[in-house]
């Protein structure tokens, strides 16, 4: 058994695939398949590229057609939309551009990042929300799965950032399975695929002082993710900010959590989940995931770790 590494960058993140195989030959080529169809999905579906297909979707209303990746992508946030209930709300890109986060995070300006987010904390809210299924309205809708048409309102923009490296993830891991076992990390949202007799142990990061991990995870099949309110925050308005919206509010969500890992079966139900589980608070969230049969570990803002 020889394992093979691949790493490349992609989705303004750092890419690896570690392939164990009894096979002699050059994976080169798949590696290579791997990594434009990142590229693939990053041109589709980028809400920061002037030409990418999604934000000419977003120009636009009604019943619009369009290219069988981005009706895929789309299928799967409605998807989780439905599932939680409009807590993952992919609708939310003008609020969010409204907090600051209008350009990608590589060029913002040196005044805008946090040196050491650790320092600075949001409030803890005064009680957890009751999230209903009533408080968001419907973005949009599949009308025609043939024809790859959505139907979307007036006003609705769509940011896909918080499923399109989930997903991206587990199409690489269907290119990879035939080839052995392995896992595809992308930038930390791991996918194991084929079968392996020993599992994968995966370090979890502690939020708190992050060159130290609070734990592993033993991963034999499915996926692991993590979402945190510290690696995406910057000052707008004299006041910190960060990427995972409140739906009920449209603003940077105020839980007591600032790090959830999960695990799932795939790649973009940990991504949707992970960050499910931090938007609803420690005791929601921990009730939402035992109901899914799945581990999670929850960091919050007073370094208690707890373990799901």
């Amino acid at each position: 058994m020889m394992t093979f590494r691949h790493r490349f960058r992609a989705m303004n993140t750092e890419m690896e695939i570690i392939l164990e195989s009894d096979r002699e030959q050059d994976f080169s080529e798949t590696f290579e398949n791997v990594q434009l169809l990142f590229a693939q999905v990053e041109q589709t579906a980028s809400r920061f590229l002037p030409n990418s297909e999604l934000v000419e979707f977003n120009r636009l209303e009604g019943d619009i057609p369009v290219s069988p990746m981005l009706f895929q992508l789309l299928t799967a946030a409605r998807q989780a939309f439905d599932e939680t209930g409009g807590i993952f709300n992919p609708a939310l890109l003008s609020e969010l551009e409204d907090a600051g986060y209008d350009v990608s995070m590589e060029r913002w300006s040196d005044e805008r990042k946090l040196p050491d987010s650790r320092n600075s904390r949001f409030p803890l809210p005064a009680a957890e929300k009751a999230f209903s299924k009533e408080f968001a309205d419907v973005p949009y809708e599949v009308v025609d799965t043939a024809k790859h048409i959505i139907r979307k309102r007036q006003g609705v923009r769509i940011d896909l950032g918080g499923i399109a490296k989930g997903w991206t993830a587990d199409r690489a891991a269907e290119l990879l399975f035939p080839l052995g076992a392995g896992l595809m990390n992308a930038g930390g949202d791991i996918r194991v695929f084929g079968n392996r007799e020993k599992p994968w142990i995966v370090g979890v990061e502690d939020p708190h002082a992050p060159d130290r991990d609070l734990g592993v995870l033993q991963v034999q099949t499915g996926a692991v993710a993590t979402s945190s309110t510290w690696k995406r925050r910057w000052q707008n308005g004299g006041r910190w900010q960060h990427h995972l919206l409140d739906p009920t509010t449209g603003r940077p969500s105020e839980t007591e959590l600032v790090s959830v890992t999960v695990t799932a079966p795939t790649a973009v139900q940990a991504d949707v989940w992970a960050k499910t589980v931090l938007l609803l608070g420690s005791d929601k969230g921990a009730s939402w995931i035992r109901e899914r049969n799945q581990y999670a570990l929850l960091v919050d803002l007073n370094q208690q770790v707890r373990s799901v």
